[in-house]
């Protein structure tokens, strides 16, 4: 897998943080995860967070976060 892809604004670093690649002109459905990260959204504004899949798991259930 490679760490860019090209959008309509260009080239994407997908090492950059959910919210730079945001900023940047990266839909937040399109936002792109490190390999060993897991794409989640903050319930309390939709935001998308990169995190390890045992930390997914524990931001779900404590009602942090959803897919």
């Amino acid at each position: 897998m490679t760490n860019n892809f090209v959008g309509d604004f260009g080239f994407f670093d997908s090492r950059l943080p959910p919210l730079k690649q945001v900023a940047n002109g990266v839909s937040i459905k399109d936002v792109i995860c490190d390999e060993k990260m897991q794409l989640v959204f903050k319930i309390a504004n939709g935001n998308p967070a990169c995190v390890s899949s045992k930390s997914a798991e524990k931001l779900i259930e404590r009602g942090w976060a959803k897919f």
